[in-house]
């Protein structure tokens, strides 16, 4: 329930924009093909446009009943899968972390500090917010920050844009959406969009 409303809330917040454009919104089956184009421990796929830039990216929904060895466990199935010969190459797409808590979000700084450490040469580009703050705010609102900083920016400044995607991302354009601001957008409608559209 909350990964579909922070995905209907990231559409809506980028139909507010006149710069922006959501690509490919999609959620991710549990069970994962071996040469899968995205990682294990993520739950959702998305991915903005601006102009003719992307900025593909992965959602992983924190769960505060979990504990710190699992979100190491997270972490290392990503660096894996960035170690890994698979469509994206180096430049894996940024992994937005929604963490449960204070206490969660401290927890998933102190790991990715630590596997960056080891990674030194290719760090993955995960960003974090807390899920109160994305849910207070706005999906694109300042609430991201990296694990190497306190600092928190907007999720375009922290997105990694590129010029081109994968194939196997099937993206096109997403069906017509409701178009007025107040207005909610069931997760159902976004994904059976964008189902239609990669069809």
């Amino acid at each position: 329930v909350g990964l579909n409303r922070f995905l209907a809330e990231l559409v809506a917040a980028v139909q507010k924009t006149t710069n922006l454009q959501v690509e490919a919104i999609h959620s991710l089956p549990r069970r994962r093909p071996r040469a899968a184009w995205w990682p294990a421990e993520v739950e959702a796929y998305g991915c903005l446009r601006a102009d003719r830039s992307l900025a593909p990216f992965f959602v992983a929904w924190d769960r505060a009943a979990a504990s710190f060895h699992h979100r190491k466990k997270r972490l290392a199935a990503w660096y894996a899968f960035s170690n890994e010969q698979q469509s994206w190459g180096t430049g894996v797409p940024s992994i937005l972390v929604l963490c449960a808590n204070a206490s969660t979000s401290a927890q998933w700084t102190k790991a990715t500090q630590t596997f960056a450490a080891r990674h030194a040469d290719r760090p993955l580009p995960v960003l974090l917010a807390g899920i109160d703050a994305v849910f207070s705010a706005d999906p694109l609102d300042e609430v991201w920050r990296g694990s190497e900083t306190k600092r928190e920016a907007a999720l375009t400044e922290r997105l990694t844009w590129r010029e081109r995607v994968p194939e196997e991302c099937h993206l096109r354009p997403l069906a017509d959406l409701p178009q007025t601001p107040t207005q909610q957008v069931p997760m159902r409608s976004v994904l059976a969009a964008a189902d239609t559209s990669s069809e």
